[in-house]
């Protein structure tokens, strides 16, 4: 990238020790941003949740998949609002995944599939509260089946070599940073290189 559209910025990336949060935070600073990456304690287990009945899951937890996937979120908005609205660019990217919107979804993945339909929200809600009087940009991302560690963990039999690796998506997730980033409240989805707007309910 020659030109470093993010010069004297400050980007603050999660999850940055590995996955895709790693590859962002690597992939930022070739824009020109300065980076603060955040990551778990080692040992922290991040992946979300169990892959359990709803009827089995223990409420503890529970409360471990809300905490990583939708309190930590909460938190960071509360931390960054300020900034973030006093920017002339200010944006927030969130990951989403295909568990919490398609169309039948699946047994078992209900503590990821219930917490990334919150992030879903919470996308829409702090766009909704921005998008008239701040320039601050809001997306959610569906980065679709990822080389990743908890990938491994979820789908054991599958052959990695078959999957994106998150080193691929950095650079479209980076995009959405870019000052030049105009949509808000939507969903950008990686295997389709699309922005998607959030399905409501049908009409009753």
């Amino acid at each position: 990238m020659t030109e470093r559209p993010l010069a004297n910025r400050i980007a603050v990336v999660t999850g940055a020790s590995r996955g895709i949060g790693r590859a962002v935070a690597i992939e930022l600073p070739r824009a020109g941003a300065h980076v603060i990456a955040l990551g778990p304690r080692q040992g922290d287990h991040m992946r979300a949740g169990p892959l359990t009945p709803l009827a089995h899951l223990e409420p503890k937890q529970w409360d471990n998949v809300v905490a990583v996937n939708v309190t930590a979120n909460l938190r960071l908005i509360r931390s960054l609002d300020h900034p973030l609205r006093a920017s002339d660019a200010g944006r927030v990217v969130m990951l989403s995944s295909g568990a919490a919107h398609r169309a039948a979804m699946k047994a078992y993945w209900g503590p990821y599939a219930i917490t990334k339909g919150a992030v879903d929200s919470m996308v829409r809600t702090y766009a909704a509260e921005t998008e008239e009087m701040t320039p601050v940009k809001v997306m959610a991302v569906n980065p679709g089946p990822i080389r990743t560690m908890m990938r491994k963990q979820a789908m054991p039999g599958e052959d990695p070599s078959t999957l994106t690796t998150p080193e691929a998506v950095a650079p479209k997730i980076v995009a959405l940073c870019l000052p030049s980033w105009t949509e808000t409240g939507k969903l950008y989805d990686v295997s389709t290189d699309s922005v998607q707007v959030f399905q409501g309910p049908a009409a009753a």
